[in-house]
């Protein structure tokens, strides 16, 4: 950029949900601004991944090269001297996510919502994988002749881990909300999945 302005700049933040066209429309003003002949420059999160790197891509095929900066002190560092107009691709790309089963759910999705553990690994590849499988504590037994209790975390790219916690048993006089009567109900089962995606951990 030029320096610090007295005149200042503004700020254009382009909003919208999954395949709203957030991209395509920071191509189309950055195109537009190049047009108008201001210098422009696009950065991109070293994160995103998806379609290359080095480069920002609509849903629709179009793209604009960019930079891949870790962060914001990586942006500042990498504008070019009498650039006007800067553009910032997915700014709000995650850190964390998080997805846990309902516990409060009726029996039959509380009976299956460990088999969430097989969508998961096979969404994120099947290879990999350091699982952990626990043994029983007392009072801990299978439920309908299953036992599940399982730590699991795999590395993927971008410096991302993935961890899987599963657990399907029963325990002696356990206690389980019941969505029908609104109350808890003893030597009931648990059956979850707990997942997590981290950033940097």
């Amino acid at each position: 950029m030029d320096g610090f302005s007295s005149r200042g700049g503004w700020i254009e933040v382009i909003t919208g949900g999954m395949f709203s066209g957030k991209s395509e429309e920071l191509i189309r003003r950055i195109r537009r601004a190049e047009i108008a002949r201001q210098r422009a420059q696009i950065f991109k999160p070293a994160i995103d991944d998806r379609f290359e790197l080095k480069r920002v891509i609509s849903r629709d095929n179009r793209g604009m090269d960019a930079i891949a900066v870790a962060n914001s002190t990586d942006l500042r560092a990498n504008i070019v001297f009498g650039v006007k107009v800067v553009g910032i691709d997915e700014g709000g790309v995650l850190r964390g996510v998080r997805v846990v089963s309902d516990p409060r759910g009726d029996t039959q999705n509380r009976g299956e919502a460990y088999l969430l553990r097989n969508f998961l690994t096979a969404r994120f590849g099947r290879d990999g994988w350091a699982c952990e499988s626990l043994p029983p504590e007392d009072s801990e037994t299978p439920v309908d002749g299953i036992f599940v209790k399982e730590r699991c975390r795999k590395e993927l790219a971008g410096g991302i881990a993935a961890a899987l916690t599963t657990r399907h048993l029963r325990k002696a006089g356990q206690a389980q909300f019941d969505p029908r009567t609104g109350r808890e109900t003893a030597g009931q089962f648990e059956s979850a999945v707990r997942f997590e995606l981290m950033q940097g951990r």
